[in-house]
């Protein structure tokens, strides 16, 4: 060999050896930096080969104290069967990924680690790289976290749940002063007096608004807000908010118009409640801003899909406008558009966020448009169930030819028990007027009927006499409806002889998701609303009882009479409506008018000692009475009357509660003279 190759050959050996040099350099880097820590022993018997920096720094250990010592010595598994698992799943696998296990420092502490490794040929020996990752530190963050959000969580409830109490505490005073100051102004009064008494119930009043919009904001941030989905009419639940607030346009000289589609489906099933109160508090607003011109409310279904409809609601006024810096806020809590706004229009700032979040729980959406000085539109979009039945009635042919008579209807129905006997009917119900009408349907669908007047009459009724079923008032004396079912039902259950429990049908004048529940809970098998619509008891009779029957009685007809009933809701008194409900009797329409008008005023006198004595209670059930009597006798202007009157009980208002009585005083006497003159109506 030349020398000349020979130094070729050295030149080039001395560069591999310089740049092996800096790989295992690199490497070295690599190793000791990365960080997480990292270990290299012999497979099977574990004996360290080399450690990581972050290793020795992570475990207390020195590099010296490891290296030539095996991790049984070290005792850094105190489950020695763990390694054995973790080196027979790297003999299946060829790797392990994420294996948890428990890993001992040097100062005795345990610590939850992640292992992955991977088996490695060095020096034609087989070794284990092992990469391990300290997840005690990250079950610490999470756990604190955890407990960070948990805290906040219950901190947010009881912020939440304090302010709805302190709010329902506030009320409860200010109902005392809202209720004394009108009894107040029914004395004899100097003129500077009766100033003094109106500023103090109207201040009152202010407060009680800004009090239950802290309690409804308050609820819906504590989760405590839920829909109640019922049937109403669309276009006349928009008509009445625009009714109610058209007084104020008027006094400011501002016109409030309400538009809607000709052919707008009317009858829908959704949170009536809730859609007035977004109503109220944008429409309110809109005249609120409003000093000149006038406010529109425009009603517009933008996509209708089977019996799903999503309607827009628009309202447009020409009032002071939303500064630009203000919009993004003005859904905000306590925000208002201006500063001066807390002194010229009063107000919480709480409005437009209730209002928000009320057509987000209903699942749809609101935006603002606003130019200053010129006016604001706020648009919210609504998704609603549409009336099938309703619908087709309107689209299709007229409401009267769809309608036999009920009368017929009734008497062509031959209900009989298994063994062609008549069945046997209980009828719990304390309202006169309400029994009576019940048991001519029931006699004229051919029942034995048995009548009592309180939960506990029905209750030893039931043990005496041998019934197919009972219709039981949730409302009545001594024991109510619910706690006479579950009596009844416990008493089943603790029979030696079984037998089928006995169909139980409730029947009240209320109509929410609440009451539904609290009787199906008491043991209830069906839930009616007054007035009974008849056809709607006997199929529910026919279900729950499975008899056989020869009659046309249709499901259907159920609903045709709901329709019939509805289109009588704005008469003061429909006559034929409660002809058909008694299968053409006119001496008992005329009884049952009469019981009514003979007992309307003792009902009214009723209600107004207990608005006098302060009792809510007593005032709800005495107005929940009335509402189901005058429902059944089809006075409909009564009904409603003593429905409000409720609604103002339960919201403890008495100022709200003595305007409705004296609407009503002032109704029975038209409705009095009304009915001797021998009018329907």
């Amino acid at each position: 060999m030349q020398v000349s190759q020979l130094e070729a050959l050295f030149a080039a050996c001395r560069t591999s050896e310089a740049d092996l040099r800096r790989s295992l350099d690199k490497y070295t880097v690599f190793f000791q930096k990365i960080p997480a820590l990292i270990a290299v022993t012999h497979f099977h018997d574990g004996l360290f080969v080399d450690v990581n920096e972050v290793f020795c720094h992570e475990t207390g250990y020195t590099r010296e104290e490891v290296i030539g010592r095996t991790v049984f010595e070290m005792n850094f598994y105190p489950d020695r069967y763990k390694r054995k698992e973790l080196i027979n799943i790297l003999l299946q696998n060829g790797f392990v990924d994420n294996m948890e296990m428990t890993f001992r420092i040097k100062s005795g502490e345990d610590r939850i680690v992640k292992i992955t490794a991977r088996s490695l040929l060095i020096d034609n020996k087989e070794h284990l790289l092992a990469i391990i990752d300290d997840v005690n530190d990250q079950i610490s963050r999470s756990a604190e976290l955890h407990r960070a959000i948990e805290e906040a969580e219950a901190a947010s409830r009881m912020k939440s749940e304090f302010v709805a109490n302190m709010s329902h505490e506030i009320r409860t005073p200010m109902n005392g002063i809202i209720g004394l100051t009108t009894l107040l102004l029914r004395t004899e009064l100097t003129e500077k007096q009766r100033e003094y008494g109106l500023a103090v119930q109207s201040s009152a009043r202010s407060l009680m608004k800004i009090v239950n919009n802290v309690l409804d904001f308050s609820k819906i941030e504590a989760g405590r807000m839920d829909l109640e989905i019922f049937p109403f009419d669309l276009k006349k639940t928009c008509e009445e908010i625009v009714n109610f607030l058209s007084f104020q346009a008027e006094i400011k000289n501002i016109e409030i118009n309400l538009i809607t589609p000709e052919d707008m489906v009317r009858h829908v099933s959704g949170d009536e409640h809730k859609l007035k109160q977004i109503l109220m508090n944008i429409i309110g607003n809109a005249v609120k801003f409003t000093s000149e011109g006038s406010v529109s409310v425009n009603l517009k279904p933008v996509s209708v899909s089977g019996e799903d409809m999503v309607v827009c609601f628009s309202v447009t006024d020409t009032g002071t406008g939303i500064p630009e810096e203000k919009k993004d806020n003005i859904f905000d809590a306590f925000s208002q558009g201006d500063s001066s706004t807390t002194r010229r229009y009063g107000g919480t700032g709480l409005g437009l966020t209730i209002t928000k979040q009320l057509v987000e729980l209903m699942g749809g959406t609101i935006e603002c448009e606003s130019v200053e000085g010129v006016g604001s539109t706020f648009r919210f979009t609504i998704p609603l169930r549409i009336d099938a039945q309703s619908h087709q009635s309107q689209s299709g042919k007229g409401v009267d030819d769809n309608i036999r008579s009920l009368g017929c209807a009734v008497q062509g129905d031959n209900f009989t028990g298994i063994d062609g006997k008549a069945m046997n009917i209980l009828v719990a119900e304390d309202d006169a007027i309400n029994s009576r009408v019940i048991i001519e349907i029931l006699e004229q669908a051919g029942f034995r009927v048995h009548a009592v007047g309180t939960g506990r009459q029905a209750m030893a009724a039931w043990q005496h006499v041998a019934f197919d079923l009972i219709i039981m008032d949730v409302q009545m004396p001594e024991m109510n409806g619910l706690e006479a079912t579950e009596a009844i039902r416990a008493k089943e259950k603790s029979r030696t002889c079984k037998q089928p429990p006995i169909p139980v049908i409730a029947l009240t004048a209320h109509a929410n998701a609440e009451d539904r529940r609290r009787c199906m809970a008491a043991g209830m098998d069906a839930y009616l609303t007054k007035p009974v619509v008849v056809n709607e008891l006997l199929c529910n009779i026919r279900t729950l009882t499975k008899t056989p029957h020869d009659g046309p009685l249709r499901k259907a007809d159920a609903t045709e009479e709901c329709k019939k009933v509805s289109l009588s809701r704005n008469e003061f008194f429909d006559r034929e409506a409660l002809l058909r409900r008694v299968g053409g009797k006119e001496t008992l329409v005329s009884e049952l008018i009469g019981h009514f008008l003979k007992d309307l005023p003792m009902q009214i006198e009723e209600i107004s000692r207990a608005m006098t004595d302060g009792d809510f209670s007593l005032l709800g059930s005495h107005a929940h009475r009335l509402k189901g009597a005058a429902a059944t006798i089809c006075a409909n202007q009564a009904a409603a009357l003593a429905d409000q009157i409720q609604l103002a009980a339960k919201e403890e208002n008495l100022l709200k509660t003595d305007s409705l009585l004296k609407e009503l005083r002032e109704h029975y006497a038209y409705l009095n003279a009304n009915i001797k003159e021998g009018g329907n109506r």
